[in-house]
Order: structure tokens, then C-alpha cells, then sequence
């Protein structure tokens, strides 16, 4: 039976009143607009802010001639304390304490990746790296790896493989010809790269974390230009697209097959052993080793829409694992929002147990521009960009 969204508000408010966000830490203010946030190996709140300079014309490269919004990236501490990165500088990733970054040269078409140590209130550079030009990024996939590619315009012809000091462990070149299409993706294991230059010739190539030395490679039944997203565990990875979940064990062997029910692509999350998978209407678990799903939720009753934002829609913009189960931000958007992790609504907090029983369904208070989770020692935080709150159980 389905019930209004405004009792099962009511529902929610009866049940889960003992649950609730006690504020922790008010922040100083952040001088312009967070996009980021996380807690350092310390236990401090370090947040990403972005400094948007304008639209700018790029003066030559694969895009020259074209308008390009311009922006640069700086590091607000807890304290207040601010460090702007060089002209053009955005944050890419952060892991533990190192942090990578892309710097871009406007003036003569280059891209620089470049890692710094975070050292409680100061950031150090640690080494940096030339792009072969200016559409190229880098991405760091664990402590140990860093990974960059020269795929542009639907031609690639290797991915390379760094330590954080930008010392090559590994460069694979899948084809002499090169590559038309590639993913890569990783946990503290593996990294598994999957890559194709035409569509009866996928291929699929292991690789050790910790050093990028291959493990094994081989073909894969499917043309991975189908798909958006790839997805690693310990015994199999998945392949998920906007009409099918694919899952194949770590020879390539197909093991089984899913239809995917117009899944965005920045919505599926995964945590050691099960994927979450976030439509229009609901979130839905499923068992990656099996394909076989172990429950289903919808949205509307998780998470009652009251603002008027027009076209909204319910969408996760955060995702943390925990001892026993998930948890997920929900928000409301606008459908065609550029950034879901940007300006939102009506934010709560969902924790699910390993079964599906909902544990935690608080509201985070206020409108706010970013809104993260973090998990440690049995306790969440929620972070926002002006607060810090500890979630309670009275």
C-alpha cells in the first residue's frame, strides 16, 4: 500500500525523533563558494573552495578559439586560513594527505598535474608533471597510483601509470593503432583499465596497486562504448550503462547481466560488496558478486519533497560507507543541474543497514551549497560548508 508523502513524513518524524544532528563546530567562512570538503588524516575539516575568474578564449589546442570558464581552486582550512593554488590551479583528487591537482597554461595550451603533501595548515609540493596537452587530466586511483592517458577527441594511444613523486610504474599501449574509448578504475588491490579501438575488440588488463605491474589482461564480450561507468571488487567488475549492468569476473568471463532502467551515470555507488543503484524513483541494492538485489526503496517516501525548485528531483550527492551498512545525502535538485554536489534543498541524511532497514533518516538543516559525510571511529559527521555536525542517537 502506498501512503502520502505527507504521512510518511509524519511517520519518519515519530520514529527517528531520537536521531538527531548536534552542531559540532561552527566554521569560519569560506571566502568564496565550496565545492569540496573532507577531514585530513589529523581529523581537521579541509575545504575546496572555487574562485570563478570569467569566461576566457583559449588561445590554441585541440579547442582554440572557444570560451572556456575560467577558474582557480584555494585551500580553506578549519581555522579559517586560506591557500590559493596557482592562476588556473583546480583540485582533481584528494587522498589521505596528498592531494593532486591540474594546473592549466591558457597562453601556451599545457596542462600541469601536480601533487602536494597537506601538513596540518600548510600544503608542500611534492612533484609535478606535463600533460601531453591541454585536454589531458590525471586522476589519482589509490594511495600509490596515479593515472594519466592522452585519450582526447576519441583517440588515445597509452595510459600511464605514477607513484605520487610522478615516477612512471607502467605504461600500457593497448594497440598500435591506439585506443578509442577507455576506463580505468581501482580499489586498494587492483587497478583494472578496460579499453577498445573498435567495437569488436574490448579489451581488459589487471594491474597490481601498489606498484602498476600487470597482472593479466584479456578480451571482454561487449563494446564498452555502451557503458559509462566501470566498477572493481575483490572477485569481479561491473559495467553499468544506461540500459544495462554487465558483471564479469576478473578472467573477462561474463557472469551476469542486468537491466539498468536509465540510470545516470554520477548516481551508482558501491561499497565492498554491493552496488546502489539511484533512478528517477527509487534505490535500488544489488549483490555485485550475484546480480541478484537485495532491496529496493523509493525516494519519495525517504525523503518528502517540500521546496517549489522548479523541475526537482531527489538525487544523492554524497555517499559514505559505515561499520554496518551505507549512508547517502539526498537532495533536492533541478533536473539538468550541471553540478548535483552544487547550491540544494530539503538535504537529510539516509543510513541504511546491510539488509535495507533504514537506521537514520535526519534532516540537515538550512540550504546548503555543499553537504559531505565522513565515518570514523563508529561516528558520522555531516560537513557543509559552514558547519560541522556530529550525528547522535539519544
Amino acid at each position: 500500500m502506498k501512503y502520502p508523502a505527507s504521512l510518511l513524513f509524519l511517520v519518519f518524524s515519530i520514529t527517528l525523533s531520537a536521531q538527531h544532528l548536534q552542531s559540532e563546530r561552527k566554521l569560519a567562512a569560506s571566502p568564496k563558494p565550496v565545492v569540496n570538503c573532507f577531514i585530513d588524516p589529523n581529523g581537521k575539516l579541509v575545504r575546496i573552495a572555487w574562485d570563478s575568474i570569467g569566461m576566457r578564449v583559449r588561445k590554441g589546442g585541440t579547442f582554440g578559439g572557444f570560451n572556456y570558464l575560467a577558474a582557480t581552486d584555494m585551500i580553506v582550512f578549519q581555522s579559517g586560513k586560506t591557500i590559493p593554488l596557482g592562476p588556473l590551479e583546480r583540485v582533481s583528487s584528494i587522498y589521505g594527505n596528498t592531494m593532486l591537482a591540474i594546473r592549466f597554461d591558457s597562453i601556451n595550451t599545457i596542462s600541469t598535474a601536480v601533487t602536494y603533501t597537506i601538513e596540518g595548515e600548510t600544503i608542500k609540493q611534492r612533484a609535478s608533471y606535463n600533460l601531453p596537452h591541454d585536454e589531458i587530466g590525471a586522476a589519482q586511483l589509490t594511495s600509490a597510483v596515479i593515472r594519466v592517458d592522452d585519450l582526447s577527441e576519441g583517440y588515445g594511444t597509452y595510459l600511464d601509470f605514477f607513484n605520487s613523486d610522478f615516477q612512471l610504474l607502467n605504461r600500457v599501449a593497448p594497440f598500435d593503432n591506439g585506443y578509442s574509448a577507455s576506463y580505468v578504475t581501482a580499489n586498494e588491490s587492483h587497478v583494472l583499465a578496460i579499453y577498445s579501438d573498435k567495437p569488436d575488440n574490448q579489451w581488459f588488463m589487471l594491474l597490481n596497486a601498489s606498484d602498476g605491474r600487470t597482472i593479466l589482461s584479456g578480451r571482454i564480450p561487449v563494446n564498452i562504448e555502451n557503458y559509462f561507468s566501470v566498477f572493481l571488487f575483490d572477485e569481479q567488475f561491473v559495467l553499468a550503462g544506461y540500459e544495462l549492468i554487465e558483471a564479469f569476473d576478473l578472467s573477462g568471463k561474463k557472469i551476469w547481466t542486468k537491466a539498468g532502467n536509465q540510470i545516470a551515470g554520477n548516481d551508482i555507488f558501491h561499497d565492498k560488496n554491493d552496488l546502489y543503484i539511484f533512478t528517477r524513483t527509487e534505490v535500488i541494492s544489488i549483490n555485485a558478486r550475484t546480480g541478484k538485489t537485495n532491496w529496493k526503496k523509493q525516494l519519495e517516501e525517504l525523503h518528502p519533497v517540500t521546496s517549489t525548485v522548479p523541475n526537482k528531483r531527489i538525487r544523492p550527492v554524497n555517499f559514505v560507507v559505515t561499520p554496518d551498512g551505507v549512508g547517502f545525502v539526498l537532495a533536492t535538485t533541478s533536473v539538468g543541474t550541471l553540478h548535483p554536489s552544487g547550491a540544494k534543498v530539503d538535504s537529510r541524511y539516509i543510513q541504511f543497514s546491510k539488509t535495507g532497514e533504514t537506521k537514520y533518516n535526519v534532516v540537515i538543516p538550512g540550504k546548503r551549497k555543499f553537504v559531505g559525510v565522513h565515518s570514523a571511529a563508529g561516528q558520522i559527521r555531516i560537513l557543509t560548508d559552514e558547519e560541522i555536525f556530529l550525528l547522535e542517537e539519544k
